[in-house]
């Protein structure tokens, strides 16, 4: 069983038991450009490292490219998405379009990550209102293309 869970913030220690029962765990989460203490590179500490790759999405006619960031803490495999615009730090100052810009960039980022590095899930988890769009966008398919949304049958 791949248990698949989105969070704004990840906390690993919450969802290692799912790990520890033998289900195999994937965390995703933005990888804001600064923590709440201030700190960039936070991630590096842990091992995760960014994989060379990007993920680009389309809000409103624009184009958005996040940098995907990949590691294991406490066996859950963790992917971090960054873009520095749109993920500044955690729970900023936004208009209201602006945070409505932020989810659907994420919501539809976490889906195209899912379909690219074809991490099939038996279960999805959102949690936070921040996640609230990605189980719209992934049953209606407005993500990616069309042969990235046939990947993933949710």
């Amino acid at each position: 069983m791949r248990i698949v869970i989105v969070v704004p913030v990840i906390f690993v220690c919450r969802v290692v038991v799912f790990a520890e029962l033998g289900a195999e765990v994937v965390c995703i989460s933005p990888y804001y450009n600064v923590n709440r203490k201030g700190v960039s590179d936070y991630l590096r500490a842990d091992g995760i490292t960014y994989t060379g790759r990007t993920i680009a999405v389309y809000v409103g006619g624009e184009r958005i490219e996040m940098g995907v960031h990949e590691g294991r803490v406490k066996g859950v495999r963790v992917f971090f998405l960054h873009n520095a615009l749109v993920f500044p730090k955690p729970y900023p100052d936004h208009s209201a379009h602006a945070q409505v810009r932020v989810l659907a960039a994420f919501g539809k980022a976490f889906l195209e990550l899912l379909c690219q590095w074809h991490l099939i899930p038996s279960l999805v988890v959102t949690n936070d209102w921040f996640t609230g769009l990605i189980p719209a966008y992934a049953r209606k398919g407005h993500f990616g293309a069309s042969d990235s949304r046939a990947a993933l049958a949710l």
